[in-house]
């Protein structure tokens, strides 16, 4: 029982952590006041402001090193784990130990955010269904605003959009956006680190993913 107490507690704070999630469901006004207005800011204040001293994302990082381990962990197991079947219960064991923690940690720091409060509740939204005429008017309008800006913008010699001080120095710039927008609505605000990019991004872009929030480094 000694060699599986690591899997007892993990799987105590999973089962804990998904208690606290399936409550947190059912009260939204909750998980908005006191988890995600209270909890939460300091927790990602905190995360953010400590990896933010490292210029590359350590979520990066972390997911490469994990992909290894795992390629790394499955190697040794066929060459020696058919041989000695304590070695694969062993790799068992710390998975599942690594596994429930990580669940349980995800839930604490971000997962409550899920049960939050809609945007348009925190925003005081009064949602009706859109007429064709009014979306139509909404495009119209959006597309004479891209018209007008579009000759602000830098283009390279394929007449492409070019970021001023390419995509690293945009996305240092990025809070500058969101101090704007929160002058208009508070809900944005608050100080946290610039996001990062991704040195795999080319790879990455393939899955369709724009970006992400990495909860365990704080890192966007």
């Amino acid at each position: 029982m000694r060699r599986w107490r690591g899997v007892f507690w993990g799987g105590c704070a999973a089962l804990a952590a998904q208690a606290i999630s399936l409550l947190a469901a059912r009260s939204p006004a909750w998980v908005e006041r006191v988890y995600s207005r209270l909890l939460y800011p300091p927790i990602g204040l905190l995360l953010s402001r400590l990896t933010s001293i490292v210029p590359f994302s350590l979520a990066e990082v972390i997911v490469v090193g994990l992909i290894l381990l795992a390629i790394v962990g499955l190697l040794h197991w066929l060459v020696r784990g058919w041989r000695h079947p304590r070695i694969w219960l062993r790799q068992i064991r710390c998975l599942l130990t690594i596994g429930l923690f990580a669940y349980a940690g995800f839930i604490v720091l971000w997962g409550l955010n899920y049960h939050r409060q809609p945007l348009a509740t925190i925003l005081q939204l009064d949602l009706q269904p859109a007429s064709t005429q009014e979306l139509a008017a909404l495009c119209a309008d959006l597309l004479n605003a891209v018209n007008e800006l579009r000759p602000l913008l830098l283009e390279d010699d394929q007449q492409v959009m070019a970021l001023t001080g390419g995509k690293w120095r945009a996305l240092g710039r990025a809070q500058l956006g969101y101090q704007e927008l929160a002058k208009q609505l508070p809900q944005v605000g608050g100080r946290y680190g610039a996001p990062k990019g991704v040195r795999l991004s080319k790879w990455w872009s393939y899955t369709g993913t724009a970006g992400m929030y990495f909860p365990f480094t704080g890192e966007a």
